[in-house]
């Protein structure tokens, strides 16, 4: 947060600003933009100059520091923060965010501000000064996203400083991770501190299977394997970023191992919180799966390094928990057949409890309002989505590129 801080100041200077004894003034409520959809917004500060900033929900508590020598409007952008959900993705594009600027700045009346876009962000203030160049005095981007992912930046724009690793703060987290009745948010914030620990991630779910995989992933932080994070909610030091290739499916896979490749650690934030609707349509779960299992031969494509032992860090757990997830719907095919084949009660009884699984399986798929009367039904339906998926994924990813993958059905 430091060299943001910073950004900021120096934004604040080349503004030509002078210091003023206005007191900021608070208010905050909603704008109506041209389809309905209400802006959440918070406004402060009195200076002569206006400051807009999109992405209220995480850069409020930055940039009112602003607020003695500027007026400054943050607000959140659409379907996110305090502003209206959407439910029609068609209305969710960088054109509508586009709009909805413009409606901010239209609502308040204001001739000309000055826009501050961070990431995204910074990719759309500057389409927003592009499309209203008179209602724009000066832009100001922080990390913006590029044009085009495989974009070279000029060396001396690229940050080199080497990160300030806190001794102090390296001594406190060893000494949580030795106390027993220290708390998962204490090791997180310690290890946040910590430059080494270099992402953040949870897998929060409420399903028997995220359950599983939570512990799992629990376990492998405290072993120092993890390697993968939820794409929903993971947090990572701006210096260890490197832009994604085209293409790929996986980033909740890709940062983290390159994270690792680099040296530094994952960790799981146990009391992070991701707030998403459930999908209760089996064939959409399935397709997810499918992408997402897919996802894992493309790295394997992509990254081969991960099956060398010898460099790749964690491939032990990688081994277990992504490569033998691929491979298990065949040994369980494998299972199925000999068990049929081999001749005793014993063979014909595992053949016979196999099937059964599967049926009910099927039934809870295919008729879930049926299925849901039978114990562990949704557990075995689960389970046989998922290594139907895991055993489809390698055709699929052979047969469709990555866009194919993505596409709606």
């Amino acid at each position: 947060m430091l060299r943001f801080h910073s950004t900021l100041t120096i934004f604040a200077l080349a503004l030509g600003a002078t210091n003023t004894s206005a007191v900021a003034q608070d208010s905050s409520g909603f704008v109506p933009t041209r389809d309905s959809t209400r802006l959440f917004y918070q406004k402060t500060g009195r200076g002569p100059r206006t400051i807009i900033v999109p992405g209220r929900i995480f850069l409020w508590p930055t940039v009112r520091r602003l607020a003695d020598e500027f007026t400054v409007i943050s607000y959140d952008t659409r379907d996110r923060g305090r502003s209206d959900r959407i439910d029609d993705a068609s209305k969710i594009t960088i054109q509508a965010d586009v709009d909805d600027l413009e409606a901010i700045r239209s609502h308040f009346r204001i001739e000309k501000a000055d826009v501050i876009g961070y990431s995204y962000m910074g990719m759309m203030v500057m389409l927003y000064a592009l499309q209203h160049p008179d209602r724009v005095d000066r832009v100001v981007q922080l990390g913006p996203v590029p044009l085009r992912w495989d974009t070279q930046f000029p060396p001396e724009l690229v940050n080199r400083t080497p990160p300030l690793v806190d001794a102090a703060a390296g001594a406190r987290l060893s000494a949580l991770r030795r106390d027993p009745s220290a708390t998962q948010r204490d090791i997180c914030e310690a290890a946040w501190a910590v430059d080494r620990y270099g992402l953040v991630g949870d897998s929060g779910h409420v399903g028997l299977y995220w359950k599983m995989e939570r512990r799992l992933r629990e376990a492998e932080a405290r072993l120092g394997w993890l390697h993968g994070v939820s794409g929903a909610i993971y947090a990572l030091r701006v210096e260890l970023f490197r832009p994604l290739p085209h293409g790929i499916l996986l980033d909740d896979l890709w940062i983290p191992l390159h994270v690792i490749f680099a040296g530094h650690s994952v960790w799981f934030a146990r009391d992070a919180i991701a707030w998403d609707a459930p999908n209760d349509s089996a064939a959409v779960e399935y397709r997810r799966k499918l992408r997402t299992l897919a996802g894992n031969w493309q790295l394997i494509a992509r990254l081969p390094r991960l099956l060398m032992p010898w460099r790749n860090p964690v491939f032990f757990a990688w081994f277990s928990h992504k490569l033998l997830r691929l491979l298990a719907p065949w040994c369980l095919l494998a299972l199925w057949a000999t068990s049929w084949l081999a001749d005793g009660v014993i063979y014909r009884f595992a053949f016979c409890a196999q099937t059964v699984a599967y049926a009910v399986a099927a039934l809870m798929l295919l008729a879930p309002r049926i299925g849901a009367r039978i114990p562990l039904a949704a557990t075995a339906a689960s389970f046989v989505m998922l290594n139907t998926a895991a055993l489809f994924s390698l055709p699929a990813y052979l047969a469709r590129d990555q866009f194919q993958l993505w596409k709606k059905r």
